[in-house]
């Protein structure tokens, strides 16, 4: 189950996501560059809210036609927009 939650301060929404075995994975949109952004992640459990785990991922946009990094464009931010 996906509930959408309070936006970041940068591009997007974050979602809390509930998992099984009392833990609450919560995402967010971080900062974005030209070409890249990052998503930033916490495991927590449920009852006392502490953290487990945490993670930075960065992802790159690639033009499909070749393979190589294209431009975050509006059109890349746009379904990421809370």
């Amino acid at each position: 189950m996906v509930i959408p939650s309070a936006g970041s301060p940068s591009l997007g929404a974050g979602v809390r996501q509930s998992a099984d075995y009392g833990h609450v994975v919560r995402t967010r949109v971080g900062e974005a560059t030209a070409a890249t952004w990052e998503r930033l992640t916490e495991v927590r459990r449920v009852g006392d809210d502490k953290l487990l785990a945490q993670c930075r991922s960065v992802y790159v946009a690639l033009d499909p036609a070749t393979s190589r990094p294209r431009r975050v464009d509006a059109s890349l931010r746009a379904p990421f927009a809370g």
